[in-house]
């Protein structure tokens, strides 16, 4: 959401609205009464990378909108507002989780422009479930899991002026075995931790009908990957200042890559779709200043950065995603709490580059299969987010 995107994308300790789904389901279990979010963020920018051994291109601007959509209400107290306090909170979200995808087009030996595009789309819907254990004498524990239902979208094309269509499919499917849990424990009002844990998920996709490697089929199958995430998070208020650190352990190496198939009848024509890619850390640190405009307004500007561990390897570069190499990524954001609703707004940009060798690609004992992998040359990305959201707690 646009109020955490400001502070680098740190919420693990701290989300107590809609988001929660996303971020950590324990935030659940801080909904007062009820709570509903709204945020839509806007993601524009390119990546410059190799889709042909004739070198590094750009692709065409990215223009990607991505709605997130997250509420719940707490249904009973055991003892509002007195000592050891349970609460049960229901609600649900619906959200992006993972997305990659870009256009190029370059000409091929013979001078005929090459259009080759990709579209990958992970998008969750997440009922949830939060409890709170209230007031006692080590503080405030809250829990949190969120059952995944995940829709999964690939579009791959690569088509020519004259020639016939080589590549054109777009296959989706749909995993309902995912889990999402969470804990937050605030021991006193300045100070929140917070853990959440994101469980592997590996969803079957097919299309009916496309066509693959210039031959027409009757589908288009494969397995897309969304490996499991583990989370710490920590929160720090003093007067009017809040610091917030985020810890992700991305357990990436979990996506080694799968078949995409196509059939024709009997026949099965596979090709090897590889990544390979290995575990990643994900660094989130964000700063807040409040200023007290009224009783029962403020206005709070924030700052925040990210840095992302390379996961990609340059063995078997992507040039629809992002390149084998870290990440960085800086955040600003602002917001205005008016009482029971708030708004917030934040823009972040994201920004990494490094060379692909031809020794790179040769170490990769698996290229010579590969036929979605990238060449040699050079391989950056440049993205800017914008999100706004708004938010209301019900009394």
């Amino acid at each position: 959401s646009a109020r955490h995107q400001g502070m680098g994308g740190t919420a693990i300790a701290y989300v107590n609205d809609g988001s929660a789904f996303f971020h950590n389901p324990a935030g659940i279990g801080a909904y007062d009464t009820a709570n509903v979010l709204l945020n839509v963020s806007l993601l524009l920018g390119g990546i410059h990378a190799a889709p042909t051994a004739a070198g590094s291109i750009d692709s065409e601007l990215t223009v990607a909108p991505l709605p997130m959509l997250g509420g719940g209400v707490r249904l009973f107290n055991t003892n509002a507002g007195g000592e050891n306090n349970f609460a049960l909170v229901l609600g649900a979200g619906v959200f992006p989780v993972a997305s990659a995808g870009g256009k190029y087009e370059y000409p091929t030996s013979s001078g005929e422009i090459t259009s080759d595009s990709t579209t990958l789309v992970f998008f969750e819907a997440a009922p949830g479930i939060g409890l709170a254990i209230e007031n006692t004498a080590l503080g405030d524990f809250r829990l949190g899991a969120t059952y995944r239902i995940t829709y999964v979208s690939l579009s791959r094309a690569i088509s020519y002026e004259t020639s016939p269509t080589f590549v054109d499919f777009s296959s989706s499917g749909v995993n309902a075995e995912g889990f999402r849990v969470g804990f937050q424990w605030q021991p006193i009002d300045e100070v929140q931790f917070g853990f959440s844990y994101r469980h592997r998920i590996d969803t079957d996709i097919e299309s009916e009908g496309g066509r693959a490697i210039n031959l027409e089929v009757d589908s288009v199958s494969t397995t897309m990957t969304l490996p499991g995430k583990l989370g710490w998070g920590l929160r720090g208020d003093y007067a009017n200042i809040g610091l917030a650190l985020d810890i992700e352990y991305s357990i990436n190496s979990q996506n080694t890559g799968a078949m995409i198939v196509g059939k024709m009848g009997d026949t099965e024509i596979p090709v090897p779709n590889v990544f390979n890619w290995s575990d990643a850390l994900t660094l989130r640190v964000g700063g807040e200043y409040d200023i007290e405009l009224g009783e029962e307004s403020t206005l709070t500007p924030r700052l925040g950065f990210i840095f992302d561990d390379k996961t990609g390897q340059k063995e078997w570069p992507t040039a629809f995603g992002t390149p084998p190499t870290a990440t960085y990524s800086l955040t600003l954001g602002v917001g205005y709490d008016g009482g029971p609703w708030e708004v917030n707004a934040a823009y972040a940009y994201r920004t990494g580059s490094t060379t692909v060798t031809e020794e790179d690609i040769i170490a990769g004992e698996d290229i010579a299969a590969c036929s979605f992998c990238g060449h040699p040359g050079e391989y950056s990305i440049n993205l800017h987010g914008i999100s706004v959201d708004f938010s209301y707690d019900f009394d």
